[in-house]
């Protein structure tokens, strides 16, 4: 999730239904890519101006929230953020379906 931002190599990692939620559409385009490239960085990634992929990698923190919800901590130069993310398992593979 924090190497650089990339929705074309990460979209293999998210459900149907949460890549209509993030890019507005289940295949991703590469007419959109920038667009994509922010949807996705602002969804999974850091509110930092300038983020430091290997800090917010070396501070990463993910745990059990509820059903199938992980709380994921990013910290950063003494900004924490806290994202929810939902994993399902689909055909042998765990896959992002929503994020809060």
């Amino acid at each position: 999730m924090l190497a650089g931002g990339d929705p074309t190599f990460y979209g293999q990692y998210l459900t149907d239904n949460c890549r209509v939620r993030l890019f507005g559409a289940p295949v991703l385009d590469e007419r959109y890519e920038a667009i994509q490239r922010v949807a996705w960085w602002e969804t999974f990634g850091s509110l930092s101006a300038s983020p430091d992929l290997s800090v917010l990698a070396a501070n990463l923190r993910v745990w059990p929230d509820h059903d199938d919800w992980y709380r994921v901590r990013l910290s950063q130069d003494g900004v924490t953020e806290f994202k929810l993310v939902k994993v399902v398992y689909t055909d042998g593979s765990f896959l992002i379906d929503d994020v809060e």
